[in-house]
């Protein structure tokens, strides 16, 4: 049976790594930190294999199954797909890795103090370089600067203190870049048509006077409460805790956009 965007959201960890499969030989390990990542098994010259993808939700179901049909294509044509990657990797050149430019970019910044460049070309070493140092820099995508931040976030950061500067220089050609006390207009981001049309179809069924989208039940002075739609859901028979609930929806959608392959 194939997998599903669902069934992968609802996967909970266990005391023990375990397999979601979904169909020659593509799956989804979930382990036990809740961490899960994508793998394909596959046999070459009469001995199993298997081949990491990347990490989930970084790398969709859809993505993950795209890899996979490249994989089979190599099979096909007498290819190890293990072997072949690591051929590509060798093939890059040490100019073009990400890490050689970034070591070269921290350099020419003349106006840095010695003790600052130290201090940013540790960060680097730190979080950056483990897992984006070779890649090929002409190849690399923004996505792939999401998978340093997914390892600094499995790492776990209940205690640290997260900080937005109130002000910051801008960026000389970059719209929008200054923040705070210096910028003179407000950053005005008009919605979409089609979000409007929800909110004139959702402004029928609220209480006159009301300036909230989404206002309490006994209350339409105060939003709606967020147990409010987990009620909904219990009474409709799911279990909030297990099956789904209302603080995931916004997961659940946007597994199921990218999925369709329109955005």
């Amino acid at each position: 049976m194939a997998l599903t965007d669902r069934a992968i959201v609802h996967a909970k960890p266990c005391g023990k790594p375990y397999k979601l499969s979904d169909s020659h030989g593509l799956y989804l390990l979930v382990n036990p930190n809740g961490s899960k990542r994508w793998y394909i098994k596959y046999r070459f010259v009469n001995k199993e294999k298997k081949l990491a993808l990347g990490p989930y939700p970084l790398l969709t179901l859809a993505q993950a199954r795209r890899m996979r049909e490249e994989a089979q294509l190599l099979l096909i044509s007498g290819i190890d797909p293990s072997a072949h990657r690591k051929a590509e990797r060798l093939a890059i050149t040490p100019e073009h890795t990400f890490e050689s430019v970034a070591r070269e970019w921290v350099t020419s910044n003349v106006n840095w103090s010695a003790e600052h460049k130290k201090r940013v070309l540790r960060y680097f070493e730190l979080y950056v370089f483990p897992t984006n140092g070779s890649c090929d820099i002409t190849k690399m995508k923004v996505k792939d600067l999401l998978v340093p931040i997914k390892e600094v976030e499995k790492a776990g950061l209940r205690n640290a203190m997260w900080t937005i500067p109130a002000e910051r220089e801008p960026i000389p050609g970059v719209k929008y870049s200054a923040r705070g006390a210096k910028m003179h207009s407000p950053h005005l981001v008009p919605l979409s048509r089609q979000a409007i049309e929800l909110l004139h179809e959702v402004r029928q069924h609220c209480r006159p006077g009301t300036e909230l989208v989404f206002p309490g039940d006994h209350n339409y002075r105060k939003p709606m409460s967020e147990n409010t739609i987990n009620k909904a859901l219990r009474v409709m028979g799911y279990d909030t805790q297990k099956d789904v609930c209302g603080h995931g929806f916004r997961t659940m959608a946007c597994s199921a956009l990218v999925e369709s392959g329109l955005w």
